[in-house]
């Protein structure tokens, strides 16, 4: 897969921080909306009550710098594709002109930077977000059935009217054109292939913005004017691709379109759960596809065929049916899980096209899922599979994986996650599916929407330190490699699947259990450079078709606190001498590694500038997975995701663990190793908690376990590296 789009995925209110000027910071800011979302979310059958905050700083990827850094960190991983959006409220915060410095001394220096780095960028025009002048979110509300019913926006809101009102407006189609052309032109030099039109056209910003209430405009159940954005949507991405093909005839247009796998519920229903799942799944997954392919557009949006009311190109795009042509060059998919879908009564009288709906959060739901995400998600890998092979059927288009990513409070079951949807991605693959790409969400923890912050929403493969202070009393946002990184790492630089399978393990298609891994990851030794920490980490990296073993490795140097990739990297058996180096970055200057393996330890030089120093570093054998005879059984400890940037005044990094117990991992509370001895504590659901301590000896461990005062060993798992 050697043209194959290796990427990580961010939006641009997500992670550019003081954005001022557009409808979700309006939204999130305003008490009354505030409050109104809030109550809403309590009628729905999701545990997770919705209590909106603002982005503030997100990610302050808008500084060039700050995202130049994370840039850095997409390197490391070895992806060659980023896909990034454009804020239409940054480039033009008031109707009247645009600002050309957000384009000259941001986005097009962003992108030189990508490219310059080999990584493509992919970037998409609209994600979520309005300018305020196009869309002022209404403030004022009303009771949704007259003096009945919950509180809802109201469309007589002053604010909203005095806007151009959105998508329900086609002057806004008009006006973003002007936008879209402004950054084709702008981009004309920068060799961009792929431009995504829209983000979840259909299911977020229909289903959640004007039929749930909880996403800007705010409206809810709002068939009439839900139908009516929805069609000005799919014209507004016909006028867009072809505006964009006009301008660069080269240019590869999709869009990124949120997909399910939806199942009927198990609950009771005066409905047929089959045929409200049928019309679910049409109206969510298919018909925007079925519309900008064939340009026929069914304007009842029904799920059966023979209901279908049909309207043809030259009708509703004014394009002659003898001139049109599919408006997709790819399809891009945005998928996390399965959903189980249920009728809502008042949907089926004010929205019926929709058809019904699904539960956010199924944690103690009664329906047949297997594994939850941090955000009550299930878990399902096949689905990503089968809307592969359903997509390439119906429309015989290149795919694109443009978003698939998992949530959790704390990294445990993301590698595994990751590989289990890349295997179905390999299966569709093998059965002649074209897939250009696969695009994890996200880089880094990003602002979630409506989840904002809280811990279960964290996506990232670097994840934030969002409490810590730095020594001036300011917000550091420090960042910590994951184990989903080195997953994604090892994959990127051309790692077998099946390689990467039995180091991180994988989720059954069913996404009922995990499957453990048989190696551990890698290898991680500690030692210093000039009195500074050093470290490095080596896995061995064995590319399909290449039968010759090749290494993988990167250094953490302590004086800039960042992880940096090994390049040329060269492990001689006869000898036992490791070589390698790394470019200048904007953390550290070119250096030169030459070490000789004795026993378990490296000893040699780091080269900077014609300069020698020696460097020394032993091998930390606690790193990786161990099997036990403890109550906690099979072990994960690591060491090699410690904390990024400078430490805060007193602090330090720490051992994480996990342990595998009820088909997936969980995490221990607490590892401390001190003087050659470990301590872990953990919780076994309300149990009481465990505490085991033992002492160190090379790869094994041995000592006893507080809680029943037996003897406990275990023994590491071994690795690859080196051997």
């Amino acid at each position: 897969m050697s043209d194959f789009l290796w990427g990580i995925a961010t939006a641009a209110h997500q992670v550019e921080g003081n954005l001022l000027h557009n409808d979700w910071t309006h939204f999130t800011t305003t008490p009354a909306i505030v409050e109104r979302v809030n109550a809403l979310s309590r009628l729905g059958p999701g545990k997770l009550t919705v209590e909106l905050q603002p982005a503030e700083e997100a990610l302050l990827h808008g500084e060039l710098e700050t995202f130049l850094h994370d840039l850095a960190r997409a390197k490391l991983l070895g992806v060659n594709a980023y896909r990034l959006s454009i804020e239409w409220s940054r480039l033009q915060p008031t109707p009247d002109a645009f600002d050309d410095l957000a384009m000259t001394e941001y986005y097009l220096p962003a992108i030189r930077a990508m490219k310059a780095a080999g990584i493509e960028p992919v970037i998409t025009l609209a994600h979520m977000t309005l300018p305020l002048w196009v869309m002022t979110p209404p403030v004022t509300s009303k009771r949704m059935l007259g003096f009945l019913g919950p509180k809802v926006a109201s469309r007589k809101d002053a604010g909203f009217q005095a806007s151009l009102r959105g998508w329900e407006n086609p002057v806004t189609i008009d006006k973003f054109l002007v936008m879209v052309q402004y950054v084709i032109e702008a981009c004309k030099d920068e060799g961009v292939r792929y431009w995504i039109t829209f983000n979840e056209p259909v299911a977020s910003m229909i289903g959640i913005g004007y039929l749930a209430g909880i996403w800007p405009p705010g409206f809810s159940l709002e068939g009439a004017l839900a139908k009516k954005v929805y069609f000005n949507v799919l014209r507004a991405h016909v006028r867009t691709y072809d505006l964009i093909k006009q301008l660069e005839p080269n240019a590869s247009v999709g869009i990124a379109h949120a997909m399910f796998y939806c199942k009927p519920s198990t609950g009771r229903s005066p409905f047929s759960p089959r045929d409200v799942t049928k019309q679910v799944d049409y109206f969510y997954n298919e018909h925007f596809l079925n519309s900008l392919t064939s340009g026929r557009v069914d304007v009842s949006i029904h799920y059966k065929k023979a209901r279908r009311i049909y309207q043809k190109s030259d009708r509703f795009f004014g394009i002659p049916s003898a001139e049109w042509k599919s408006k997709l060059d790819f399809i891009g998919m945005n998928y996390y899980r399965g959903v189980y879908v249920y009728p809502v009564l008042p949907m089926v009288w004010l929205a019926p096209f929709v058809g019904g709906a699904f539960t956010e959060d199924l944690t103690g739901r009664d329906e047949p899922f297997g594994l939850l995400n941090d955000l009550g998600w299930e878990i399902y890998p096949e689905g990503l599979y089968k809307i592969l092979k359903r997509v390439h059927t119906d429309y015989g288009l290149p795919l694109m994986v443009t978003e698939n990513g998992m949530p959790e409070v704390e990294d445990h079951n993301r590698s595994a996650y990751l590989v289990a949807h890349l295997e179905q991605v390999q299966r569709a693959q093998a059965e002649g599916i074209t897939v250009l790409g696969y695009f994890y969400w996200s880089l880094i923890d990003t602002f979630e929407w409506s989840y904002h912050y809280i811990p279960q929403s964290r996506f990232g493969l670097f994840t934030v330190d969002r409490e810590t202070l730095n020594a001036k009393g300011e917000h550091s946002w420090r960042r910590r490699s994951t184990e989903g990184a080195l997953a994604m790492r090892f994959l990127a630089h051309g790692g077998d699947l099946s390689q990467a399978a039995e180091r991180f393990g994988s989720i059954t298609d069913v996404g009922d259990k995990v499957t453990l891994p048989t190696k551990s990851p890698g290898g991680l030794w500690l030692g210093t450079l000039d009195g500074q920490e050093v470290s490095l980490y080596l896995t061995q990296l064995t590319p399909a078709g290449v039968t010759s073993a090749q290494m993988l490795g990167m250094v953490f140097d302590g004086a800039t606190r960042q992880w940096i990739t090994l390049d040329e990297l060269v492990w001689d058996a006869a000898t036992k001498q490791l070589s390698g180096c790394h470019p200048a970055t904007q953390f550290a200057p070119e250096r030169y590694y030459l070490a000789t393996l004795t026993d378990d330890d490296f000893v040699g030089t780091a080269t900077q500038a014609g300069i020698a120093s020696t460097w020394q570093a032993q091998r930390c054998w606690l790193e990786g997975m161990w099997t036990s005879t403890s109550s906690l059984g099979t072990l994960v400890l690591s060491y090699m995701g410690r904390w990024e940037s400078p430490l805060p005044a007193g602090g330090s990094d720490s051992w994480r663990g996990k342990f595998f117990q009820n088909d997936c991992w969980q995490l221990l509370d607490s590892v401390t190793v001190q003087d050659g001895t470990i301590t872990i504590t953990a919780h076994q659901g309300k149990d009481d908690p465990i505490k085991l301590t033992a002492t160190i000896q090379r790869d094994t461990l041995q000592g006893a376990e507080d809680s029943t005062g037996g003897a406990w060993q275990a023994t590491r798992v071994a690795d690859d590296v080196l051997r």
